[in-house]
């Protein structure tokens, strides 16, 4: 009885160190690599869609930006045509960016948002130039 007594104390004692591994955290890809922070920098390029409104209204009208690291964009509408061109910046998570409509057309707008870094989702302010809340709120979500 001694020894069956000493045996299961054994087993207790090894398997309390086998249950206190800590494990690695599990990332998306369900790998359980160290999951890595999102670079805004890297993170930019591709395509963002999202929706605007005027003034206080909620947004509620197609917004597409197709973004290149080199700090420019294409805006493209819900009828999958480019309609203006323009610029970005991000600064920390402060997103700012400049479009215009392709001509005949002249109008420049400007925006002034936050990124979120968690979610990769732009919401701020638009506005006619060179304001930049004159126009309305928008959000963007990178696809």
């Amino acid at each position: 009885m001694k020894t069956l007594k000493l045996f299961i104390t054994a087993i207790l004692i090894a398997s309390s160190f086998v249950a206190c591994k800590k494990d690695d955290p599990i990332t998306p890809s369900g790998t359980s690599e160290k999951p890595l922070p999102v670079n805004p920098d890297k993170s930019m390029k591709g395509t963002w869609v999202g929706k605007y409104g005027y003034g206080n209204d909620s947004p509620d009208t197609y917004y597409c930006f197709k973004m290149d690291d080199d700090g420019t964009l294409e805006e493209w509408n819900s009828l999958n045509t480019q309609s203006g061109v323009g610029t970005w910046s991000l600064s920390g998570t402060l997103y700012t960016a400049s479009t215009h409509f392709l001509p005949p057309y002249n109008s420049i707008f400007l925006l002034s948002s936050t990124l979120d870094t968690a979610t990769m989702r732009i919401s701020g302010n638009w506005g006619y130039s060179p304001s930049t809340i004159n126009g309305g709120k928008f959000y963007l979500v990178k696809q």
